[in-house]
C-alpha cells in the first residue's frame, strides 16, 4: 500500500460543488461543516453523511445522494477503510454520469479522480491510471466551460486537481510496492498565502536511519537493537498527517534552513494541516544538552504540529 497524504483542499468534501443540493439537505449535511474537528469524529460525520444519504434516498433524489456518497468516501478515506470508500465512490458516479448538467460534470470528474486516488494507495495501478486520465478529461472539459462562465472558484480546484494529478502519475515510479516511502503535498510559498499548484514530494523512509549506538542519546528506548546497525528514524504513526513546505527565504523554521530547501511537518488530520498553513508562523529549534535538536511544536487554535526534517534542495528531485 502507498503511504499518500492527499492535500486538505484536494479531498472531496472540499472540492465538490454542492450547490444544486436541496437547501434542507444542505443543511441537515451541514456541507463544508461535516469535516470533524474538536469534539466531532470522523465516526461522527460518517453518522451524520449516513442520515442525510437515508432521506436523499427517501426522497428519491439521486443526485444528492451521489453527492453524499462522495462526502462519505471521503470520510471512509481517512479511516482507511478502502473497500467502503472505492463502493460509495462507484455508487457516486453511477448516479453523476447520467447528469448533464456542467456542475454535475465536474463532480463526475471529482468523484473519478479520488476513485484513483484510492487504486493509486492500494497500489491497483492500472485502475489508478485509467480513472485518473478520465478525471483529467473530466476537469478539463469542466476548466474550459467555467472559463467562460465565471466560474473562479470552481476553475481553481479544476487546475489545483489536474496539477496534483500530473504529480501523482509524474512519481508513481519512485513508489514500487515493497519500498518504504510516503508521498507528501510540498506547498509554495506565494503572495498572500501558498501557489495552488502543489507538488507530490516523495521521502524515501529507507534513507532516514539512525547508527544504533546513537539511540539511547536520541530516543531512550526501551529496547535495544542486537543485529541491526541502524534504526528507522521516522515512522508514521496511524492517525499522523504529514506535509511539506518549501522554503522561501534564508532561516525560515530553522535558523539552518536555506531558500529551496523544505520542511516535514506532523499533524494530527488533514483538517490540522490546513490550518497551519494558514496561520503557522516560523520558530527555531532547540538543541538539548545530549546534542539532540528538537523542532518546537507549534499550538494553532487547539492543534499542535512539529517539525520533522529539513530536507535540503538537493534532495528534492525536482519536486
Amino acid at each position: 500500500m502507498r503511504r499518500l497524504f492527499v492535500p486538505p483542499q484536494l479531498l472531496p468534501i472540499e472540492l465538490a460543488a454542492f450547490s444544486d443540493i436541496p437547501a434542507s439537505l444542505r443543511e441537515l449535511l451541514h456541507l463544508q461543516r461535516i469535516v470533524p474537528r474538536g469534539d466531532v469524529t470522523l465516526d461522527d460525520a460518517l453518522d451524520l453523511a449516513d442520515n442525510a444519504l437515508a432521506v436523499a434516498r427517501g426522497q428519491r433524489d439521486r443526485y444528492t445522494e451521489a453527492l453524499i456518497n462522495l462526502c462519505r468516501a471521503d470520510l471512509f478515506h481517512r479511516l482507511e477503510r478502502w473497500e467502503d470508500a472505492l463502493d460509495a465512490l462507484q455508487a457516486a458516479v453511477q448516479w453523476l454520469q447520467y447528469q448533464v448538467v456542467p456542475t454535475a460534470r465536474y463532480n463526475e470528474g471529482i468523484a473519478l479522480y479520488f476513485e484513483a486516488v484510492v487504486h493509486y494507495i492500494l497500489h491497483a495501478d492500472d485502475k489508478a491510471m485509467q480513472h485518473f486520465a478520465q478525471a483529467q478529461s473530466l476537469l478539463e472539459e469542466s476548466e474550459r466551460y467555467w472559463m467562460h462562465h465565471l466560474g473562479d472558484t470552481v476553475l481553481t480546484r479544476c487546475q489545483a486537481a489536474r496539477h496534483w494529478i500530473a504529480r501523482l502519475v509524474d512519481v508513481r515510479g519512485q513508489t514500487r510496492p515493497g519500498t518504504s516511502t510516503i508521498i507528501v503535498p510540498l506547498f509554495t510559498p506565494a503572495a498572500g498565502g501558498y501557489a495552488p499548484e502543489i507538488d507530490a514530494l516523495v521521502i524515501d523512509l529507507g534513507r532516514l536511519r539512525l547508527p544504533v549506538s546513537m539511540v539511547d542519546v536520541y530516543a531512550r528506548p526501551t529496547w535495544a537493537p542486537l543485529d541491526l546497525e541502524t534504526v528507522p528514524l521516522l515512522l508514521p504513526r496511524p492517525g499522523a498527517y504529514f506535509i511539506a513546505v518549501r522554503i522561501d527565504r534564508d532561516g525560515a523554521f530553522t535558523p539552518e534552513s536555506r531558500c529551496g530547501d523544505a520542511v516535514l511537518l506532523e499533524v494530527t488530520t488533514a483538517e490540522d494541516a490546513a490550518d497551519v498553513l494558514a496561520t503557522d508562523t516560523p520558530q527555531s529549534f532547540v538543541r538539548e544538552s545530549q546534542g539532540r535538536i528538537v523542532f518546537g511544536s507549534g499550538q494553532r487554535q487547539g492543534f499542535a504540529h512539529k517539525r520533522r526534517l529539513l530536507l535540503r534542495a538537493a534532495l528534492l528531485h525536482g519536486a
